[in-house]
């Protein structure tokens, strides 16, 4: 258990560095902060439940990611009351990101070890 849990801790500290920075980036000004911690929040709810989905489930990643993205840009929408189009662009941008950077992280890894 505690070597799954340390394994799994690393990746999820990578999505919520990378989509942070990216609600960092394109929300501004005083609802920033709000921002921040409804993307922690948000991504500690779908990050494990997509984790599992792939990894013990057996579904396909590209799906689970689908879902995933329509999940955050509807709690982002609702959370943040954003617009619809704003809430859109935050959650494929942010998703964008940490899932490259984790397919580069993961290639890396499988290089070195």
């Amino acid at each position: 258990m505690l070597s799954v849990l340390l394994e799994y801790t690393p990746w999820l500290a990578l999505t919520l560095a990378l989509e942070c920075a990216v609600v960092a980036l394109l929300i501004r000004g005083a609802g920033r902060q709000r921002a921040l911690r409804a993307c922690i929040a948000i991504n500690l709810l779908t990050h494990p439940i997509a984790t599992l989905a792939v990894l013990e489930a057996g579904f396909n990643v590209v799906p689970v990611e689908l879902v995933v993205i329509v999940v955050e840009v509807v709690l982002y929408h609702q959370i943040l009351r954003l617009r619809a189009t704003r809430a859109i662009m935050l959650g494929v941008v942010a998703n964008l990101v940490s899932w490259g950077a984790g397919i580069a992280a993961s290639l890396a890894h499988d290089v070195w070890s």
